[in-house]
């Protein structure tokens, strides 16, 4: 089989390296860019028949949603293990899939088309640090997995979001909310939790939110 790299090789790379995440000042590599470049192709081609994103963002994708999708890249640790949940058409998980191999990605989604979407770009993609996880997660009873992060991104209020990431979160882990308020640390909304930062993005800001050590 060949590898990521050798397949990107054999697409058409973009112009210009996209950027690298908007907390940072590293880029995308031109193999990293290209797989991008292949992915947001299939998003396009696959909208066609199962409305993947809104219609007004399909000439947009690049800045609406994976440099917003990148802005959580400096929060993943090495070698861990992400969980994004309500993944839908991959964002914020597949671009930080291209850019992160190091990191283990589970993309769930309770909508079968979305699931077999993003078996698609992981078998074109060749993305092996990529699984896909098709159930609902708010209606499962008991969780066998833990993450040491997760997202949530347009799925449900930042209260509601946390609540169903904490019973799958590993007892260090954080929770990556995108919000459209600045939340201060000493916030109290979130139920066994404790906001530990709040970090301007493309459009709104990251919370990240970990267990609270207080009982």
């Amino acid at each position: 089989m060949s590898s990521a790299t050798e397949n990107s090789e054999r697409l058409r790379e973009p112009d210009t390296d996209l950027p690298f995440g908007v907390n940072g000042s590293e880029q995308l590599t031109a193999v990293q860019s290209a797989l991008v470049g292949e992915y947001l192709k299939l998003i396009k081609k696959w909208d066609r028949v199962h409305s993947l994103v809104s219609k007004g963002d399909l000439n947009h994708l690049e800045k609406r949603h994976v440099l917003d999708s990148l802005a959580l890249e400096p929060f993943l640790k090495p070698s861990s293990d992400h969980l994004d949940i309500g993944s839908g058409a991959g964002f914020p998980g597949i671009p930080l899939a291209i850019c992160r191999p190091d990191v283990n990605f589970v993309l769930n989604d309770r909508s079968t088309n979305r699931c077999r979407f993003l078996r698609e770009v992981k078998f074109r993609l060749n993305l092996a640090n990529v699984d896909v996880q098709e159930c609902d997660i708010g209606k499962q009873d008991s969780h066998s997995d833990y993450f040491d992060t997760i997202s949530l991104r347009a799925v449900a209020a930042p209260e509601h979001a946390w609540s169903l990431a904490l019973p799958l979160l590993s007892e260090q882990g954080s929770v990556l909310l995108y919000t459209q308020g600045r939340f201060p640390t000493d916030y109290e909304g979130f139920s066994q939790g404790s906001v530990m930062s709040c970090t301007p993005s493309v459009r709104g800001w990251i919370t990240v939110v970990g267990k609270s050590t207080t009982s």
